[in-house]
């Protein structure tokens, strides 16, 4: 399912292939039956009001988000105005905003803004558009590629439905392919061998317009008769490009970085190197990455394997001190460790334990032989665990509100198991596991 493979070719002279493909209905628009549920529903609102509802639209670079922009302002007889966000700042959103309030009494018209890449706006220039989508002055229709959680404004964000657009798979991009050739509009790209093919899907990544400007490229560069076996090492130059940046703060590396640590926590090294490369690779600060792992070595890792904490600062401070692109072999080798590490959370869950506990309860006074010899008399009465045979003596250290409170309960995973042995040993009646 894509959004092109219906499409009704346009020849117009001039016009970028992805321009001329653009889908000229919504019988055009194939989309997944969410995709379609979340449309209908907006388009059922426009055919009820007669006005277009405040939109986000959110999904990946190619998903169709500008041509269902257009397709839906169309319902309405209404003044539509396209901007980008990078070349427009906050005084030209006060300028639209009451050029619409103007339209509004005057006209009758509601105004539908469409902001490309909305998500570039920033905290204030998003304010100003709060007050015309608030009294109606227009309609807002905003396109991202970012988590509207992330990168709108709350108050913004709730007056506006969010219709969210998937990245097409190569089976669809490839389909839409076959169906240009078929119909001999692409015949320098239809000479193309299966492996060079496969790298056009690769690279377009999901994006029809990388695909088709890719594929206009390709037409305009070679003819058909010059596509032979010895032209193919020139036209992977087309196909062949750096990795896409990720972008800090942006969905992808939010995802990634996700995903990287859901790998390590999974024991699949594989998995959680891959995402790290694609983290490296996409531009990412390596100090960002870093710091995760580190973190991850508590987290996920804990007393399972203490040396765990160690490798992951050393390699931190490594790769820190190397730099890219060697850094990324220090990381590699964290990040392998710790995806192959026995995991346990315990420290961790003890530490949110005691955070949940001292914020419901508040704060308990130390039992008095536990507060400083300087501060307070009883403390003299202090039994010292180093004094006694076993190094250990049989007692509750907490305040005595909560003498029985357990927070840290060690696993039975990798060196864990060792504490928790050594622990019930110790004490059977108080570390004893329920």
């Amino acid at each position: 399912m894509d959004l092109f493979s219906q499409v009704e070719h346009n020849s117009s002279e001039g016009k970028p292939l992805a321009e001329r493909l653009r889908p000229k209905s919504f019988d055009q628009l194939i989309l997944t039956s969410a995709e379609r549920q979340q449309v209908g529903l907006v388009l059922k609102r426009v055919e009820k009001s007669g006005r277009i509802p405040n939109l986000l639209l959110w999904g990946p670079p190619g998903s169709g988000k500008t041509t269902l922009a257009r397709l839906v302002s169309e319902k309405v007889e209404a003044p539509f105005l396209e901007v980008n966000a990078v070349d427009t700042g906050a005084k030209r959103l006060k300028e639209i905003g009451e050029e619409s309030k103007s339209s509004a009494v005057y006209a009758r018209a509601k105004t539908v803004l469409f902001v490309d890449e909305i998500h570039r706006l920033n905290r204030a220039q998003q304010d100003v558009l709060l007050p015309y989508t608030e009294t109606g002055a227009l309609s807002l229709v905003g396109a991202t590629t970012e988590n509207p959680a992330h990168a709108m404004n709350a108050a913004l964000l709730s007056r506006c439905m969010v219709v969210s657009l998937k990245k097409k798979g190569a089976a669809e991009l490839s389909k839409a392919l076959d169906d240009l050739i078929s119909n001999g509009d692409l015949p320098s790209v239809a000479r193309l061998n299966e492996s060079l093919r496969n790298e056009l899907l690769l690279w377009a990544g999901g994006d029809f317009r990388t695909l088709w400007n890719l594929c206009d490229q390709i037409e305009s560069s070679y003819s058909p008769e010059e596509i032979e076996e010895d032209t193919l090492s020139e036209l992977s130059q087309l196909v062949v490009r750096p990795p896409q940046a990720v972008g800090k703060q942006t969905s992808a590396f939010y995802n990634l970085l996700s995903a990287m640590i859901k790998s390590i926590r999974g024991t699949d090294p594989d998995a959680a190197i891959y995402y790290m490369t694609c983290l490296l690779e996409g531009g990412e600060d390596l100090r960002v990455v870093g710091r995760r792992l580190v973190v991850s070595a508590s987290e996920d890792i804990g007393n399972a394997n203490p040396q765990a904490l160690q490798v992951a600062v050393a390699g931190y401070q490594a790769a820190d001190s190397v730099g890219m692109p060697e850094a990324a072999i220090n990381l590699a080798q964290v990040v392998t460790y710790l995806a192959s590490s026995p995991k346990s959370n315990q420290s961790y869950r003890a530490l949110r334990s005691a955070q949940a506990h001292l914020k419901s309860h508040g704060l308990h006074d130390p039992p008095d032989d536990l507060i400083s010899q300087a501060s307070h008399a009883n403390s003299k009465t202090y039994k010292s665990p180093h004094n006694t045979e076993a190094g250990y003596v049989p007692r509750s250290h907490l305040p005595k509100e909560i003498s029985s409170q357990r927070f840290y309960l060690p696993s039975k995973h990798g060196a864990e198991s060792d504490i928790r042995d050594h622990l019930q040993t110790l004490d059977p009646k108080k570390f004893g596991q329920e």
